[in-house]
């Protein structure tokens, strides 16, 4: 599976919601709930949409004969992907844009000795967590049962070690952004993280798309 490389970029950009994320929530508005707790999102909202888009979207394409291959649904995610890093970064600045610490979230004076954040909702990252949801639903398990499928019967166990070495090779690249990963620095951060997830979008489908329609039978 050729297009197993392009992922790197993409576990990067997923795994912000383990770690900066929680952080950017730390510097919100909470009303009184932990900051750790919005990431319960995610999976909520596979549980939710997954259903939904195995038995209702993909059976409306094909009963209505919209190819809708692997390589569609994968650019797809991609570009999910690349809007909610394009969200993140928004929400960042207006972050940084509001009182009393501005880009410096809980070190100002006014905040308090840490008591006190921004005056911004944690709940505007929900968005953020929905999106990212529907991205690995239209991704990793599109790119899990072609992978296995399109494999030789005696690579498949290889294939799918390289698969899942993709989000070990992605959390290794992302420390090279280890240093935009503080205040005041992030919206440069998730903003470089949009730009790179949208090239990958771009490139993964004007070089794969030809093989669109390849493997429909394995991932229906």
């Amino acid at each position: 599976m050729p297009d197993i490389p392009s992922f790197p970029i993409h576990w990067i950009c997923l795994k912000q919601t383990f770690n900066n994320l929680i952080s950017e929530a730390g510097t919100t508005m909470n009303s009184g709930i932990p900051n750790d707790t919005i990431k319960s999102l995610n999976p909520i909202s596979a549980i939710i949409m997954t259903p939904l888009i195995q038995r209702g979207l993909y059976p409306f394409l094909t009963r209505h004969h919209i190819t809708f291959g692997p390589i569609a649904r994968l650019t797809l995610g991609f570009a999910i992907l690349a809007i909610s890093m394009t969200y993140t970064a928004i929400l960042q600045k207006i972050i940084y844009s509001t009182r009393p610490c501005y880009d410096r979230p809980l070190l100002c004076p006014a905040s308090n000795n840490g008591k006190v954040p921004n005056h911004v909702s944690m709940f505007l990252q929900a968005p953020i967590y929905v999106t990212g949801s529907l991205a690995e639903i239209f991704c990793i398990t599109t790119a899990s049962e072609f992978a296995f499928n399109q494999a030789p019967t005696s690579m498949k166990s290889v294939v799918q070690a390289f698969w899942l070495s993709m989000a070990g090779i992605g959390g290794c690249l992302a420390m090279a952004f280890t240093p935009l990963a503080v205040d005041p620095h992030l919206v440069i951060l998730y903003a470089c993280l949009a730009g790179l997830m949208g090239v990958t979008t771009l490139a993964f489908w004007l070089g794969f798309r030809k093989e669109n329609g390849k493997g429909m039978d394995v991932i229906e």
